[in-house]
């Protein structure tokens, strides 16, 4: 089993799980370092429904085309949706993105980072994942330009990924800002999961 069928068999088997359980899946963020109890954040990664696109994996160059042309549509069409993306560099710390299109401009984001130690990432198999990171919305950017770039079934220019080319930023989100969780059931609601 190669990474990508791992990574769709583990998402849509804990989206599974997900959409049949009340509970809100929480994780924790980690040590503090100050003594402080860790905030414990609800986990898009494993309570939404799998993804409307992706996964989208980002390795010297944003794969696969058909993934990044759903992206693209999903924004350009202002449909809500979600995307599942990864960006990892050999040796370096690998990252994943769970993007919820809210359909307005803007997406509920939520992070995570490989468990490694650098120069050593990339090596596990199955990837060891820290907790998820906080829950925030962030305006999509280059939206309108999608939306010229994907009429009419064109698919010149229609392509979308979050990441720049180092992997440490978002390239086509901005003006993120943290908000209030939201649970499992809200997520699958807001695109619209079955």
């Amino acid at each position: 089993m190669n990474l990508r069928s791992l990574v769709l068999s583990t998402v849509a088997c804990l989206a599974l799980v997900a959409c049949t359980d009340d509970e809100q899946h929480t994780t924790s963020s980690g040590s503090t370092g100050s003594g402080e109890t860790p905030a414990e954040h609800v986990d898009l990664f494993a309570c939404t429904a799998p993804p409307t696109c992706g996964p989208i994996y980002n390795h010297l160059g944003a794969e696969p085309a058909s993934e990044r042309e759903c992206a693209a549509r999903l924004i350009a069409d202002g449909t809500p949706g979600s995307i599942y993306a990864e960006y990892t560099v050999s040796g370096a710390v690998g990252r994943a993105a769970f993007i919820v299109v809210l359909g307005d401009g803007t997406a509920l984001v939520q992070e995570r980072e490989e468990e490694c130690t650098p120069g050593d990432c990339g090596t596990t198999s199955p990837v060891v994942w820290k907790a998820s990171g906080p829950q925030r919305v962030c305006d999509v950017l280059g939206d309108d330009e999608l939306e010229a770039a994907c009429a009419d079934g064109s698919t010149e220019g229609c392509f979308w990924d979050p990441w720049n080319y180092s992997g440490q930023d978002f390239e086509n989100l901005g003006n993120c800002k943290e908000v209030e969780e939201r649970g499992c059931e809200e997520v699958a609601g807001l695109v619209g999961a079955k």
